[in-house]
């Protein structure tokens, strides 16, 4: 039915798509690896989650003090 030609140009380009179907699906695995990775960060029990919680206040408290120290000196003049 097929000529030779043709099933060629098929097979590669099925085997293509199978290529690409799991080079995605990789690249899934490889976000969701590093996602239960940094599990840690969500709990404060551990050395990285006590780590991202003190950088979490630290940045709250420097965004939230600059800009009003800024404008009490700018005030000030």
């Amino acid at each position: 039915m097929w000529n030779t030609c043709g099933r060629e140009i098929f097979e590669r380009s099925m085997a293509e798509l199978r290529t690409e179907r799991r080079r995605r699906e990789a690249s899934g695995y490889a976000v969701m690896a590093m996602a239960y990775r940094l599990e840690g960060a969500t709990r404060k029990e551990t050395r990285l989650g006590k780590g991202v919680t003190a950088s979490h206040y630290a940045l709250v408290t420097f965004v939230a003090v600059v800009p009003n120290v800024a404008m009490i000196l700018m005030l000030a003049d």
